[in-house]
This record gives C-alpha cells, structure tokens and sequence, in this order.
C-alpha cells in the first residue's frame, strides 16, 4: 500500500526587517514558496547591534487516511511501515545556502495558514504570523514565545512545539525532532517521519502539525544563510506540493496458482455473501482467530490395469483391462486472515507441505508430474464442511538443462478503465506470461491463467512527461502486487493523485536477483472529479 498523504496548511514565519522595522505581523499564507533563511548583521535596524532575521516553517497534513486504515489493514508498529515527508526544492537563481541542516518537531498550539502573499514589503497582515499562531471567534492566540520558539516536552503546557516525550512506556522518554543535512543548499526534503505521525494518529501527540526550521545552533551562531525555498501547496504544479509518502506492505501472497511439492504454500479462500465479506459460522458462532479451521486437500483418480492370462477353455491368451479408484488426502490447520492486527472478515489462510517422497503420494502419482487437488474448507473435527474452493494444481519442482533464462513478459492490466473519480479505491488486476511458454492447443477457446511472481512492483508516471509520481518500492514493499486464485493484484486510491491528469502504470518483476521491466505499455487512466 502506497499513500499520498496531502497538505492542508502551510506558511512560514518572519521577523524580516523592512524599512527600518520588523515586519512580525506579516502573514505569507498564500505564497507560491516556503522561505527559511537566517540573516546575521545583514539590516540596519536602529537600536540593535548584530540584529538577526529569521524565518520558520509551519506545516500541517490530512492524516485522516491513516487513522481509517488503522482499523482495518494498517499497523503503525509494523516495520514496513514507514512516513516520508516530501518537500521540493525551488531553485529561482538566486543565492542558497550550503552546508546546514533543517530540524523538525511536532507543534504544540494550531496555527491559521492566513491568506497574505507579499513575501517582498511583507505587508499582508493576517494570522499565522511571528507573533500569534491563530484567532478563533476574535480571540488570539499567541505564540509562548514569538516565532513559534518555546519547547516543551508532551506534558508541558505554555509551550509552541515539542521535543520530547513518552510515546512508548517500556521505551520511556524518545526525542520528538528529526532532521536531514544539505550539502550543497539545492536538494529536495526526504526526511522520515515514521515516530511522528504514529505518535499523532496514536492519540499521542496533538495534530497541530509541523514546525520546520534551522538547527538551534545554526539560528544562533554569526552567520548568514539565505535563502531555501520549498515550493507551498499554492504553486501551480501540484506534483510539487508538500506531502508525506505512506508506505506499508499489506501484499498478501496466496500460492493457489503456484503451488509446489517439497514447498510450503499458503492458499486462501474468501467468504462473500451478494458481494460482502461474512465469516463462516458454525452454528451461529463465527469461525475467527488463528487456527479456527481445517483446509483438507482431496484428490482423486481413476487408475485403469491391463492383465494378460492364458484361458484354458479358449485355448489363447486374454488381456482384459480393470479400472479402480485411487484416493490421496491431507489436512491442515487454518486461520482467519489478520492484517496489521485487524481480523479481516471473511477471509481465512493456511499453509500446507506435501512431500514427493511420500511413498502413498509416490504411488497415486506414479509417473505424473503434478497434483490436482480439491480444497475442503472445514471444522477442526472435519464434520462440517464450510465451502469447497477450485480444484488446483501442485506441481513437482522441476530442473532445468538451461543455465540462462530469459523472459519476454506478455502483460496486460484487464480491468483497467479509461477514467476513474477521486472516490474510488481501484483494485487492478495484472495478467502476466512469458511469451515463450509453450502452450497446449485446444479446439476450443480457454480462458488463460496468469502466471505469479514471487517479487512484482508498480510505479505510476504521468503519461506525457514521464515524471514519475510513485516509484517502485522494494525496500518497503508498498508497492508490492498480491496474488489469489485469480492471478496478481493491487490497489490505487485515486484520492491521492492530483484531477484531471493522465497516468501511466509501469511493472517490475524481479526474478533470481534480476530484474524485468515492463515498461511503455499503454496502461493509461485519467482521474476526474
């Protein structure tokens, strides 16, 4: 699962000095940039010696898809879990500085994002601004300290951000800051905000937002660093807005069309009732939690032998053929699926190893190379059967006299639609198969299976520059397609993308350690309002 997390507010702080005084009611709500920057002894200001000018960021997301997500799929304390704050570089020729670093904190007291746009005389005059954080019904809200500087643990009240706190009892107190170094001034912001946002969504930390600045050490000391500039959520490309990335592996591997002998495999079934997940019940009782089921795995077939004997009364030999039945059976425990520590209705698992030296499989099989089986769903005494999937297929492990594989990938996204609103959740399905396979020849038609790859990713671009606006995640994994008895799959939140843009879907299957692109495809969808 991949996220794209929107800003909803952003502005910046300044105690500039313009025309012989401070301009700390000024309000840059509506810029196109966030500006920091430290001026040492750059202004005259009359009555100061050695003034300093300063600007701080102030930073606030939507994390309302996190928390739903939370009660379904999503585990903050996964370790695949993890939040990237994005912001890009606005270079506009002008001077930057170098060799800095930008501290982030979680803030103490809401702020108003305002509506000023002079980021030159600083004479919009709105709230958020150096002195007061916001204005509710007429009243004011006031920085402890002017420019959003008081700090404060969790428990402290009086304060403008936090640094520390308790966010984990058996941990004890964790810094809330995090940071990034910039070496030459020009690069983007990629800075992890993992503890941040699940100590927000958590109930932990107040969602107040972000307050991004320089280091304390580098607003104090005897230096100038001017100026760098971030693009806001009000520039007109939004691909540049500032976000935070959400990435989480809830892939869900299901073996059914790739299972193997001497191979542990996991299948899963799926209870729908007219289109909703039910669980299964056992006299009125849900079948839930671990180990709350059996899968029992039938296979059966006619086996025909020919005998030869001499007839005394016929004077001759007679062959004559005798058929029988052959019966192979194993069972399983099963479980009801959990994602991110949610049970997830209707929808159980279980894993199962069949070994090809078993001497009854060795001889129901005979010279055959593959198992086909018929999957019981069923109580753990086996005397209620709750639902008979497909049949499938286990093959045996085959070797190969080829030291060099290569792949020609026939792919296609088979229900990908020309259009798709900004409401719908798109589970897109990828149909996959090596252009070299050889395939049995039928004189009717058949409906083609997609094969299933163990590693397979997707990234999506914008269908006409290029760019791309999610890439393949194989750190994380939250990009990551899963698979069922139907072949590979994923899901899109087109609430993420920005309207009225034509996208593009590009694959990733890694295979041995290497990698395959399948790239240039035409798998394009545009998303509307």
């Amino acid at each position: 699962m991949f996220r794209i997390l929107k800003c909803t507010k952003d502005t910046y702080l300044q105690n500039k000095i313009v025309a012989g005084a401070r301009t700390e009611n000024a309000n840059v709500g509506k810029a196109g940039t966030l500006d920091l920057f430290k001026l040492y002894d750059e202004t005259y200001l009359s009555g100061t010696t050695a003034p300093v000018e300063l600007s701080r960021t102030l930073l606030k997301f939507d994390l309302d898809p996190i928390r739903a997500l939370t009660g379904s799929v999503l585990s903050l304390n996964h370790s695949s879990f993890k939040c990237f704050l994005s912001m890009k570089d606005i270079y506009g020729g002008q001077s930057v500085p170098s060799n800095y670093t930008l501290s982030l904190y979680p803030l103490a007291k809401t702020f108003d994002e305002g509506r000023g746009s002079d980021v030159v005389a600083y004479r919009d005059q709105d709230s958020s601004n150096w002195i007061t954080s916001s204005i509710t019904s007429g009243v004011v809200t006031t920085w402890s300290v002017t420019g959003a500087y008081s700090s404060g643990s969790l428990t402290d009240s009086g304060i403008d951000y936090y640094v520390s706190g308790v966010l984990n009892p058996a941990v004890g107190t964790s810094s809330l800051g995090v940071s990034q170094s910039f070496t030459t001034g020009d690069e983007d912001l990629l800075i992890d905000v993992t503890t941040l946002v699940s100590g927000v969504v958590a109930g932990i930390i107040p969602d107040n937002g972000f307050r991004l600045s320089f280091i304390s050490s580098e607003e104090t000391d005897g230096y100038t660093r001017f100026v760098k500039r971030f693009s806001s959520r009000h520039v007109r490309d939004q691909f540049r807005h500032p976000r935070i990335n959400v990435h989480y592996d809830d892939s869900i591997s299901d073996l059914t069309l790739a299972a193997y002998l001497d191979k542990t495999n996991t299948v899963f079934v799926y209870n729908r009732v007219f289109g909703t997940y039910q669980n299964f019940l056992s006299g009125g009782t849900s079948i839930t939690s671990s180990n709350s089921l059996m899968l029992t795995l039938v296979a059966s077939r006619s086996i025909s032998t020919t005998t030869t004997s001499w007839s005394t009364s016929h004077s001759a030999s007679i062959t004559y053929t005798t058929s029988s039945w052959s019966y192979f059976s194993s069972s399983f425990t099963g479980s009801q699926l959990s994602l991110g520590g949610n049970s997830q209705t209707g929808i159980y698992s279980a894993s199962f190893f069949i070994s090809s030296s078993d001497s009854y499989l060795g001889s129901y099989l005979g010279q055959r190379t593959s198992l086909d089986v018929l999957p019981l769903w069923q109580s753990l005494d086996k005397t209620l059967t709750y639902t008979s999937a497909s049949t499938f297929t286990i093959k045996k492990i085959q070797g190969s006299g080829r030291n060099v594989v290569e792949r020609n990938f026939v792919t296609n996204v088979t229900n990908l639609k020309q259009y798709y609103t900004t409401d719908e959740v798109a589970r897109l399905r990828l149909f996959v198969q090596d252009y070299n396979t050889e395939l049995k020849a039928y004189k009717l038609p058949i409906e083609l299976v997609s094969e299933i790859y163990d590693t397979v990713h997707w990234r999506l671009l914008l269908a006409f520059t290029r760019e791309v606006i999610v890439d393949f995640d194989t750190t994380h994994n939250s990009t990551k397609l899963s698979s069922d008895a139907g072949g590979m799959y994923f899901d899109l939140y087109m609430a993420d993308l920005v309207e009225n843009q034509v996208y593009e879907l590009e694959f990733l299957v890694r295979e041995n350690s290497r990698d395959y692109l399948i790239v240039n495809q035409g798998f394009r969808f545009k998303v509307i309002p």
